[in-house]
C-alpha cells in the first residue's frame, strides 16, 4: 500500500478525516513518501529493491543487530559486512571508515530502542563516499529528532509499528531521497501485497492474553517465554525461516488501529514510564543505564540496562511478573566471533524493561514495591 506525498493520494482516498490522525501527524514531521507492509524486514526488502543494487554489492551493518535484518540482503545477493559497536550503542565511526571499499554501496544505522544514533556523522561519511544511508528505525516508530520523524533522516528508512502499538503486525518504509522518487516508478516502490498470505492471528491473540495476565495478575508469562528462548538457543536458529514467515499482508486490524490512534498520547505515556525506571534505577551501582538522557521527541520502545549481578536482578523482576528480555539474536557472522566482543557482550548482558502505554506508573510502582536494587 503506497502513500506518496499528498494526504489526498491513495490511502487518503478512503480514510475519513478523523481516521487520518496518525498519518497527518507523520506528515507533520517530515514524512513524504511511505508505504505500509507487514513487518520491518519486508519493508527493508522493499527499500533495497528501490535502491536496485546488484549481486556482489556490499552494505555495512552494525554488529549489534538482529539476525533477520540481514536476510533481505541475502535474498537479493547483496553482501554484508559488520562494523564494530561501542557499549553505549553508538557505532564505531572509525571502524566504519576502515571497512568501506569499492563495492560498498550503503551504510545501515540503527536507532536503538527509539533513540537516534550519530546520524549526522554517518550522513557525512555517506556523502563523502557517495553511499546510501539506510536508517533502521524498527524500534523507534513515533520517535522524533527535532522536527523530523526518525526513519526519515536516511535516504530510506523503516519502522516496525507493531513494536510500539498493540497490533498483530505493521511496518512502514520511508523513501526520503527525492532523487530515488524521480528515478523509480510507483510500481517499483509498491509491495505486491495481493500475492502475500494473511497473518495468522492466533499467535498475536495468545501473546496479548499472556501480556494481559502478566500485567493484571502478575502471571509469570515472561518466565515461560525465557525458558522457551533458552531452549531454542540450544538448537540452530533458522533466521531465514523466521524471515520467510514475515512475508504476510498488513493486518486489517492493524490498519484500523492506525486510523484511530492518538500518537501524542502514546509518546507521553511511554516517556512517563521511562522516567519511572530512570528514577527507580538511577545511581544503582550494579545497574548501567544505557540512555540516561531522555531526549525531547523520543518515544522509547523499552528501558535498556546492563545489570552486573549474575542474573539475580532479572529473576527478581520476572518473579514480580515484570517482563524483561535480552536482545537480540545476532547474525551468524557475529555470534561468538572474537572480532565483535562488544556486540556479543551486549547480546548476553543487556536487558530491556517494559514501557508499554497500557501500563501506567501506578502498576509499575505496585509491581516493584519492596524490591531491593543494590
Amino acid at each position: 500500500m503506497l502513500i506518496n506525498g499528498s494526504p489526498h493520494l491513495t490511502l487518503g482516498l478512503f480514510l475519513k478525516k478523523k481516521e487520518r490522525k496518525l498519518f497527518e501527524w507523520m506528515e507533520q514531521y517530515g514524512v513524504k513518501n511511505y508505504s505500509l507492509s507487514g513487518y520491518g524486514r519486508i519493508a527493508l526488502l522493499d527499500g533495497l529493491k528501490i535502491l536496485d543494487y546488484t549481486k556482489g554489492d556490499n552494505v555495512l551493518l552494525p554488529s549489534y543487530i538482529c539476525d533477520v535484518t540481514a536476510e533481505p540482503f541475502y535474498e537479493l545477493g547483496i553482501q554484508t559486512a559488520f562494523y564494530k559497536m561501542l557499549t553505549n550503542l553508538e557505532p564505531d565511526i572509525e571502524d566504519i571508515k576502515k571497512r568501506i571499499n569499492q563495492k560498498t554501496k550503503a551504510i545501515l544505522v540503527v536507532n536503538y530502542f527509539g533513540f537516534p544514533q550519530r546520524l549526522l556523522e554517518t550522513q557525512s561519511i555517506c556523502k563523502e563516499h557517495g553511499l546510501t544511508l539506510i536508517e533502521d528505525n524498527a524500534h523507534g516508530f513515533l520517535s522524533r529528532k527535532n522536527s523530523h520523524l526518525l526513519g526519515t533522516l536516511g535516504d530510506i528508512g523503516f519502522s516496525s509499528i507493531w513494536k510500539i502499538l498493540p497490533v498483530p503486525n505493521g511496518a512502514v518504509l520511508f523513501v526520503n531521497n527525492e532523487q530515488l522518487m524521480k528515478t523509480r516508478s510507483r510500481s517499483q516502490i509498491r509491495l505486491a501485497e495481493e500475492s502475500l498470505p494473511h497473518i495468522n492471528p492466533s499467535k498475536y491473540i495468545l501473546s496479548s492474553l499472556l501480556s494481559y495476565l502478566e500485567a493484571r495478575y502478575k502471571f509469570p508469562s515472561q518466565y515461560f517465554r525465557n525458558v522457551y528462548y533458552k531452549f531454542l538457543s540450544k538448537v540452530e536458529r533458522d533466521s531465514t525461516l523466521d524471515y520467510q514467515r514475515a512475508k504476510v499482508r498488513l493486518s486489517g486490524l492493524s490498519l484500523k488501529v492506525l486510523q484511530r490512534v492518538d500518537p501524542d498520547e502514546i509518546v507521553n505515556r511511554r516517556r512517563e514510564n521511562y522516567k519511572f525506571w530512570l528514577d527507580r534505577l538511577h545511581r544503582k551501582h550494579r545497574v548501567t543505564i544505557i540512555f540516561e538522557d531522555l531526549l525531547e521527541g523520543v518515544c522509547p520502545q523499552v528501558f535498556p540496562i546492563i545489570a552486573d549481578d549474575g542474573g539475580s536482578f532479572e529473576q527478581k523482576l520476572l518473579s514480580r511478573g515484570i517482563p524483561v528480555n535480552h536482545w537480540p539474536w545476532l547474525p551468524r557472522q557475529v555470534k561468538g566471533n572474537k572480532e565483535y566482543p562488544t556486540a556479543n557482550f551486549l547480546a548476553e548482558h543487556l536487558l530491556v524493561l517494559p514501557l508499554h502505554q497500557s501500563t501506567d506508573i501506578f502498576h509499575l510502582e505496585k509491581a516493584t514495591k519492596g524490591l531491593y536494587f543494590p
